[in-house]
């Protein structure tokens, strides 16, 4: 199922208004979101069903040994690897981040843990999809 741009800043919205809602509001809320469509109704249907549960955590799909090995391999040929475009050179380390600098639609705001594999930080929507962190 797609989803034009403006629905799914609608059901972001929606999703927003539904996590600090009463009892009440929230009926209002789902009888918005029924109002979209049948497939939006589904779409949003599944947004609170899963953040009712807990299930929030994503399940990601283990990477092929294809893309592992080209992944871990050092090379040296500008980030580009025949069968592999856009996986980057290990090579070169990463730009150093800061609070303000933008990636992709996010502003950082501060890091909030550093370990082996990374850095995460705090980060906001700055191009006005969402109002999240």
């Amino acid at each position: 199922m797609t989803m034009p741009s403006q629905l799914l800043h609608l059901l972001s919205t929606l999703y927003d208004r539904w996590q600090s809602a009463t009892g009440e509001e929230r009926v209002a809320i789902q009888r918005e979101a029924d109002g979209q469509g049948a497939d939006f109704a589904r779409a949003f249907a599944a947004m609170i069903a899963q953040a009712e549960t807990g299930a929030a955590q994503t399940q990601l799909t283990p990477l092929s040994d294809a893309w592992r090995d080209a992944a871990l391999s050092r090379r040296s040929d500008g980030g580009t690897n025949g069968n592999h475009p856009g996986i980057s050179s290990l090579d070169s380390p990463p730009p150093p981040r800061e609070p303000g600098n933008l990636v992709g639609p996010y502003r950082l705001i501060k890091e909030i843990g550093r370990g082996g594999m990374g850095v995460v930080w705090l980060a906001a929507r700055a191009d006005g999809q969402h109002e999240r962190q």
